[in-house]
């Protein structure tokens, strides 16, 4: 008599593979960035960097609240006991995203702003793709807070 796990943990190990392969091919790329390119300004490397470190800490997160979710799998047969956990850390990723996804949206619109010949498209466009990008980080939080709240209480 073994115990019967939920049908998302499998999926969500296999997501977390593969995430955490990707997260290991940008961390050398930020590596290799760093080593090659020397001489780029200061403020470049902040963005790389800046990125690397959020998204460092998104794997640790989903990491941390897959282990929970997992251990109360197998432990007990439900996540009942580790749930919150788990909960918090896959909250704080799904925010850690919507920030990550902003700091990179905003880096590409300076470079936007920086690049147009006209002053009409200096302003007008970056000014409309930031109001895209804080409509993405509004609906981003509402979505994140509805399917977090989703999971089973």
């Amino acid at each position: 008599m073994g115990h019967r796990y939920n049908d998302d943990l499998g999926a969500l190990l296999i997501g977390q593979m593969i995430s955490t392969f990707l997260y290991g091919i940008s961390t050398l790329q930020t590596y290799v960035y760093l080593i090659r390119f020397p001489r780029d300004s200061p403020e470049l490397k902040v963005w790389v960097l800046l990125v690397w470190a959020l998204d460092s800490v998104n794997v640790i997160l989903v990491c941390h609240g897959l282990y929970y979710w997992a251990w109360g799998m197998v432990s007990t047969g439900s996540v009942s006991g580790h749930e919150s956990l788990a909960r918090r850390s896959f909250f704080a990723s799904g925010v850690l995203n919507l920030i990550v996804a902003a700091v990179v949206q905003s880096f590409f619109i300076k470079r936007i702003h920086k690049l147009c010949q006209t002053s009409f498209t200096r302003y007008t466009l970056p000014s409309l793709l930031t109001v895209f990008v804080l409509a993405h980080v509004v609906l981003g939080a509402c979505a994140t807070v509805k399917v977090v709240s989703t999971f089973h209480r």
